[in-house]
């Protein structure tokens, strides 16, 4: 349900945003995924995909970048930059998905989820991945208090096994906006 009737652009691209995304090690799975279940379907005729961090990979950030166009072809496209989400906004999407956010650490997380938020487009969906149910019900916090309606999902992989069990590795998803919500 979630990747159904996402917006695109006037050329049928869809735009990915992946903040905090650190090495972007998500993306040898991620971007085949979407290439499957979004070009292959006709969902979308395009992906531009964009990810950011505080701080630059200067190794993993130009070989995803160089491998995309190589395994993908010109129909996915990869752009990372170093971006400090607590004072600008990520690039606009149709698609955020944003793998654990820190939310239970303090800092300036209440300001980057909601900024993280507001460059989502109309109709788009923002998806927080994370490992424990307080990190989700925070998220959930933040979203709710910026007035954007959300809902928290487990992990049918961790069915059955108890909500305080350690290193549950992105068990909950809250997903704000859209009709997912």
């Amino acid at each position: 349900r979630v990747l159904e009737g996402l917006p695109t652009d006037a050329s049928g691209t869809l735009h990915v945003s992946t903040p905090f995304c650190q090495q972007f090690f998500e993306a040898p799975l991620l971007l085949p995924f979407l290439e499957e279940h979004l070009l292959d379907t006709g969902r979308a005729t395009g992906i531009s995909t964009f990810g950011s961090d505080v701080k630059p990979e200067p190794f993993w950030w130009p070989a995803w970048e160089e491998w995309v166009p190589c395994v993908l072809g010109p129909h996915v496209v990869l752009h990372l930059k170093a971006q400090d989400l607590a004072r600008e906004l990520p690039a606009a999407a149709g698609l955020v998905l944003a793998v654990h956010p820190e939310v239970t650490t303090g800092g300036q997380w209440p300001v980057i989820i909601a900024n993280v938020l507001r460059s989502c487009v109309p109709g788009g969906r923002c998806v927080f991945a994370t490992f424990y149910a307080q990190e989700a019900e925070e998220v959930a916090r933040i979203c709710r208090s910026v007035g954007v309606p959300c809902s928290v999902h487990d992990s049918p992989f961790y069915a059955g096994r108890p909500a305080t069990e350690v290193g549950t590795f992105l068990r909950f998803a809250v997903i704000a906006g859209g009709p997912s919500a």
